[in-house]
């Protein structure tokens, strides 16, 4: 807003055209899907298409194995996981371990929890981890798993 000099009642009517134009989903906003002015916050708008995952990708806490969980949704930007036990704030180093048939190698990042969440029903932890930190090899390694992930759906 503030780079192109424009109010949340423009970035507004900003989205809903590229809503219209089909150049962006309601989807790919956080939070409520009836847009009505001045409900855009820029600071919730997703920055990167989520790819959600209907097989295991498993997870641990690389200088604690035994803090191990499931990946269930990522971007190069971040991650959704269930299980691994965490805090807001908590920054932790991540090893993403795909399965041996999509012939991607293990990878590491340094990532930081935006949020978690404990379900008491299914005692089980959900957090949401911005990637703070993660080297070219391993970056590599990540949208080589996207792109995957991604050909999957289309197919």
């Amino acid at each position: 807003m503030t780079k192109y000099d424009i109010s949340s009642t423009g970035l507004y009517i900003l989205y809903r055209k590229l809503i219209e134009l089909k150049a962006i989903d309601e989807n790919e906003l956080y939070g409520d899907t009836q847009l009505k002015p001045g409900a855009i916050d820029p600071v919730n708008v997703r920055e990167m298409e989520r790819y959600c995952l209907d097989f295991e990708l498993s997870v641990i806490e690389a200088p604690f194995p035994g803090n191990k969980g499931t990946v269930r949704d990522i971007t190069e930007k971040g991650l959704g996981l269930v299980g691994i036990t965490c805090s807001k704030g908590d920054r932790k180093v991540l090893m993403i371990s795909p399965d041996k048939f999509m012939d991607i190698e293990s990878f590491v990042c340094r990532a930081e929890c935006m949020w978690a969440d404990y379900d008491v029903n299914s005692m089980s932890i959900s957090s949401g981890f911005k990637i703070n930190e993660i080297s070219s090899p391993d970056l590599s390694r990540l949208r080589k798993l996207i792109g995957a992930i991604s050909f999957c759906e289309i197919t």
